[in-house]
């Protein structure tokens, strides 16, 4: 206090002495008011944490000194803003914990494909057929990557339907194999093909008793990620990038057929599978996903055979030290590689179950991004929680107040969390396309009746010229024979 060389002013209220008498400013400036902590400084940093639109603490501390000197500013300020529902919704980061440990399927010796996760890209306009002039329609990529190799196959589908999915698996199946675990995200085109899949087995297994044993040996397991979690599906995503780095460089703004588009996915396929898994600059033969599908790189130029009388035995023995070898080089130079984890390096304090946290949405800004109450957590082997379940706890808050009536209508009209309003809102398309392509039909075939119907009108009025004609023909006739009736009798 004594720095600020205070005083009273005519109306007795303290006021700052300074140095500042000889300047050319406002009286307010010159001499601004002191106010110690309390309510009445946490209205005035409160006002102008609003006039100044939720600035920041140099801002607000430069407006605030122009008429008040408040003691303990800066930490009042601090407080002001971290007290901002607002602000803290815009400074909100991700609760990150430390990287999990790799799974089994990703760290132990399988066959290529036995564990395969799997996802979508696109979608990519191709062309009915070659010309100019021709109609274009929507396609997608299947990417099935397997997660112990990271080979990929590529399968071009005309839709994102469950029926075109399990096309796809089954070529999957016949080339490289049948999987025993498919992995994937939360796409209802791929909750619709595993329900499917079980309602196929169940079937086939109520038709034939005697085979139950079998069809259950081969059952698909289906694991699917938790929602509104892509980090749990790195490896697909990943392949996914790549996919798009090659298409985006050669296609370009080119419109390609089936056919075109459907070979350079093979190639790129085969680009993919030729990447090393590991650098390895002291051996010329790196080794890559190829090596588990075909003992070599797939660009690799063909080596040439020597014509050497080896047994069936011999060569059968051959073949299975290679794989043996392959799985060797794996586990030393590739497994090696996943030792270290690039982010999420540190541990974070575990949420609890009716902790209150904001949901981040993708499709809104982070104002309007809801408050949620944590219902359940499922830790992993660690005790750490990575996997958690949400639900909104309370409604929009607009202009820092809630808005429980309106946020109780949305609920109303859609299921909360953002898994869920996505699963309606595909339904809903899917709704309406299966509605739209029912009027058409139903469009092509009244207009398929009327059609027919003039044909038929077409065809009776035809039917009834003739038959006058033929009338008038026999009336003639029968004039005529009438007239030399009547010549005969005279």
């Amino acid at each position: 206090m004594a720095n600020l060389n205070p005083f009273l002013d005519k109306n007795q209220v303290l006021r700052v002495g300074g140095r500042l008498i000889n300047a050319k400013i406002g009286f307010d400036r010159k001499h601004p008011i002191i106010i110690a902590k309390g309510h009445l400084a946490n209205l005035i940093i409160n006002e102008a944490h609003r006039e100044t639109l939720h600035g920041g603490h140099r801002l607000m501390e430069n407006v605030i000194k122009r008429r008040y000197w408040i003691f303990g500013l800066k930490n009042l300020i601090k407080k002001c803003i971290r007290e901002c529902v607002r602000c803290t919704r815009y400074k909100a980061l991700k609760q990150k914990q430390l990287m999990g440990d790799l799974p089994e399927y990703r760290v132990n010796v399988s066959a290529p494909f036995a564990h395969c996760g799997v996802d979508y890209a696109g979608p990519l306009l191709i062309k009915c057929s070659k010309g100019r002039g021709q109609k274009t329609f929507k396609g997608y990529v299947a990417v099935f990557v397997c997660m112990a190799t990271k080979a990929l196959h590529l399968e071009l589908v005309s839709d994102m339907t469950s029926d075109s999915f399990l096309a796809a698996l089954k070529r999957l199946f016949a080339r490289r194999g049948k999987c025993s675990h498919i992995y994937s995200d939360n796409g209802t085109n791929f909750v619709g093909a595993s329900k499917k899949l079980d309602k196929d087995l169940q079937q086939a297994i109520k038709s034939n008793v005697s085979a139950v044993c079998a069809l259950e040996a081969e059952g698909i397991k289906w694991h699917f990620i938790p929602p509104a979690s892509p980090h749990f599906g790195g490896l697909w995503e990943s392949a996914v990038k790549s996919i798009k780095h090659h298409l985006k460089r050669v296609v370009g703004e080119n419109k390609l057929t089936y056919e075109e588009l459907s070979t350079l996915l093979t190639q790129i396929e085969g680009i993919l599978n030729s990447r090393p898994l590991c650098a390895n600059v002291d051996d010329n033969d790196i080794l890559t996903p190829g090596h588990f599908l075909i003992g070599h790189a797939i660009i690799d130029y063909p080596e040439a055979v020597d014509d050497m009388n080896i047994s069936s035995l011999n060569r059968w023995k051959i073949i299975q030290a290679m794989k043996k070898h392959f799985w060797k080089r794996w586990k030393e130079e590739y497994l090696t590689n996943l030792q270290q984890r690039y982010k999420w390096k540190g541990v974070q304090a575990n949420v609890k179950e009716g902790q209150v946290v904001i949901v981040k949405n993708e499709e809104t800004y982070p104002g309007r991004w809801p408050l949620g109450k944590i219902i359940d957590v499922h830790p992993g082997k660690d005790n750490l929680n990575r996997d958690i379940l949400t639900g909104v706890l309370i409604g929009l808050l607009v202009d820092g107040k809630n808005q429980p009536q309106r946020q109780q209508q949305q609920r109303n009209r859609r299921p909360a969390g953002n898994y869920q309003r996505h699963q309606e809102s595909v339904r809903r398309r899917e709704e309406n396309r299966r509605r739209r392509e029912e009027n058409l039909r139903r469009q092509d075939e009244n207009r398929r009746r009327q059609e027919e119907n003039s044909r038929r009108q077409e065809e009776n009025r035809r039917r009834l010229e003739e038959n006058r004609r033929r009338e008038k023909e026999n009336k003639e006739k029968n004039i005529s024979k009438c007239d030399a009736a009547s010549k005969n009798k005279t």
